[in-house]
């Protein structure tokens, strides 16, 4: 997007010739590989959803993209661990998180299911913490889950009721800003609200 005039232009339109379900989130790795997740209406009716990487043109390649997963029930929000060994993918409709081993060719392999959620809507967003922690924002529940590398949840942050109904909240994305990146910020969609909370630890910093 061309941010002075508002202009869009599609950047990936398809892969090959099959056109994407649905694509939702995307996270960037330091050496410009992009990771995104392709939804659309998957579920576990349908696991059909895809993981993709897009590694950019470099030392004389071409640029290319490959299928990581084909088999995902709803996947959405998309985040790497800091040393980049690991990519962690929101099913939203499964009500879990899968966390997957990368390889060095870029393959991964072994994917296992890291967090399971409840409620009428699983996992969203995804951002990580400096020390490895993910976030994991719950429109359902409204809450904000803070899990660490073995998978324990440690902090639960709780929206705050509108009219004191709790279940008119629903959180569907997260990021860390501020000048210390302590500071966290959450999308409410049912009620277009951000909101913030201060964190103990940092947010990664973007890596590209």
């Amino acid at each position: 997007m061309d941010i002075k005039t508002g202009q869009v232009t599609p950047f990936l339109t398809r892969r090959n010739t099959e056109s994407f379900k649905g694509v939702n989130d995307l996270t960037i790795a330091s050496n410009g590989n992009i990771y995104f997740t392709d939804q659309g209406q998957t579920g576990l009716h349908d696991p059909t959803g895809r993981v993709y990487c897009y590694v950019p043109a470099r030392n004389g390649l071409q640029a290319k993209m490959d299928v990581l997963l084909s088999n995902v029930p709803s996947p959405n929000g998309i985040v790497l661990s800091p040393d980049e060994k690991f990519l962690y993918v929101a099913c939203t409709r499964g009500n879990c998180v899968w966390r997957m081993p990368l390889q060095p060719d870029g393959s991964v392999s072994k994917v296992g299911q890291f967090f399971t959620s409840y409620g009428t809507s699983g996992p969203d967003g995804l951002t990580m913490d400096v020390s490895g922690r993910l976030l994991v924002a719950n429109p359902g529940l409204g809450y904000v889950w803070v899990i660490n590398p073995r998978g324990e949840v440690e902090e639960v942050l709780h929206a705050p009721k509108v009219e004191g109904r709790l279940a008119a909240v629903s959180l569907t994305n997260l990021a860390f800003g501020g000048v210390d990146r302590q500071s966290i910020y959450c999308t409410d969609s049912s009620n277009g609200r951000i909101l913030t909370a201060r964190m103990e630890v940092a947010g990664v910093e973007p890596k590209a």
